[in-house]
């Protein structure tokens, strides 16, 4: 009966997104209610079973009405899935695998708000495998994570692309090089230290990293969205692995602190925190505080650091 009440939704949806150009702003409400009865898991196979691309629903081109339902019913699915989770402390293989499912399909387009959607499902991601490397799971490392996250310099362009820009080639590009093309889309030409438009970009940091979702959705800002999806990039590449190579060598958490680095650097030299850069964001090594960033200290309350909160907001 599950597969048949999917079925009729989807028809129903199907007919929403084709008749869209004449209908209110109101009528995908109704099939969204319906998709919401189900689970994160559940509302994905339903769209990967009609045959419903991304793009029809968070696309650039997607209908209003149907690009801010599913836009906010995605944001709630996750966002419950996660507090499932956290409320099991993040054991078990469920959610792990729901997320990648959820990456995969998003990464299908990269509208600005299927990025941005991206950007969220990674935050979640990053804060699953904080927690599984804190309880010494078994494999956990950066060499068996999915490629599935690992931010590709296309995605970065994509919001180039948006504002107009066309590309001659960039085929090879490296993510520096395709976040540089975004900067300067947007009029962020000052060249410093070899960077162009970094510097202007991250004077406006704080105001860029105190955007939540919901303010880069109803806001867009491709600036902003790309600084947040190369910190959050960072994140995994940097803070997770610092994280993993200290809790590895035998790290106590509790005993990181900024004002006192001694008791960190002996657990990680620095010799191997300098082969932790960020090049898009001008890092040349990663050190104590990439790893109280990932765990959320300070700032970090009973709903998580407060990136995740940024990301669920």
């Amino acid at each position: 009966m599950k597969i048949v009440r999917l079925s009729v939704i989807l028809i129903m949806l199907l007919c929403c997104l084709a008749e869209a150009g004449g209908t209110s702003d109101g009528s995908v409400l109704p099939v969204a209610k319906q998709l919401d009865k189900e689970d994160a898991q559940g509302m994905l196979v339903a769209l990967k079973d009609g045959g419903i691309a991304p793009a029809a629903l968070v696309g650039d081109e997607a209908p209003k009405e149907v690009l801010g339902a599913m836009f906010q019913m995605i944001i709630r699915k996750l966002r419950a899935e996660r507090d499932k989770a956290k409320s099991r402390q993040f054991e078990g293989d469920t959610y792990g695998k729901t997320l990648a499912e959820w990456a995969e399909y998003l990464q299908q387009t990269n509208s600005y708000a299927s990025l941005l959607l991206q950007d969220v499902v990674k935050r979640c991601s990053i804060e699953l495998s904080a927690a599984r490397i804190l309880r010494k799971d078994q494999g956990v490392n950066q060499d068996n994570q999915p490629t599935t996250w690992n931010l590709a310099p296309e995605a970065v362009l994509a919001l180039a692309r948006q504002a107009g820009w066309r590309p001659q080639s960039m085929q090879h590009a490296s993510i520096r090089q395709a976040s540089e093309v975004v900067w300067a889309s947007f009029g962020h030409t000052n060249i410093v230290d070899g960077y162009i438009g970094l510097v202007d970009v991250l004077a406006g940091g704080v105001v860029f990293q105190a955007m939540t979702t919901s303010k880069l959705m109803e806001h867009p800002d491709r600036v902003a969205l790309c600084l947040r999806m190369l910190n959050t990039e960072q994140m995994r590449v940097c803070s997770l692995e610092v994280l993993r190579k200290f809790v590895r060598n035998g790290g106590n958490v509790d005993r990181v602190e900024l004002a006192d680095t001694t008791y960190f650097y002996r657990i990680v030299p620095v010799e191997e925190c300098s082969r932790l850069g960020f090049e898009p964001l001008a890092k040349s090594r990663s050190g104590p505080g990439d790893l109280l960033l990932v765990l959320g200290k300070p700032g970090h309350d009973g709903d998580g650091p407060a990136w995740m909160r940024q990301a669920l907001e």
